[in-house]
Order: C-alpha cells, then sequence, then structure tokens
C-alpha cells in the first residue's frame, strides 16, 4: 500500500524518447505548464482542431505517419 504522507514525487528532467532535441525541450516546457512549448508543436502541425466526436472517430488525422 502506498503511503499517503510520502512527498517524494519523480519529475521528468531528462527527455530520452524524442530525436530532436528540440521536440525533447518542447516536452519538458509543456509538462512544466509554459505555454512557450505550443510554438515547436504548431510550427510542427502537431495540434489539430475539431469536434470531439471528429477527432474521436479518426477523421481528423494530422498528415504523414501520425495515428
Amino acid at each position: 500500500m502506498n503511503d499517503a504522507t510520502n512527498t517524494h514525487n519523480l519529475t521528468l528532467d531528462h527527455v530520452v524518447r524524442f530525436t530532436s532535441p528540440a521536440e525533447a525541450s518542447a516536452s519538458l516546457l509543456l509538462r512544466e505548464g509554459d505555454p512557450a512549448a505550443l510554438g515547436f508543436y504548431l510550427d510542427h502541425r502537431r495540434i489539430h482542431s475539431g469536434s470531439h466526436a471528429t477527432t474521436r472517430s479518426g477523421q481528423a488525422r494530422p498528415p504523414g505517419n501520425w495515428t
């Protein structure tokens, strides 16, 4: 059982899953809640809009190999 008084939280401070250093930095900024991270995602067409039904159904898929 987890100790409810444990205040030692793990934090992400090094990213290893991205080959692009810029994407790794953006990921950390996004995790910190820094709106500057959105610039990377907007510049690389990673942000897409649509209704909940459209995005859940897969009809609003981004171009390329994104699934």
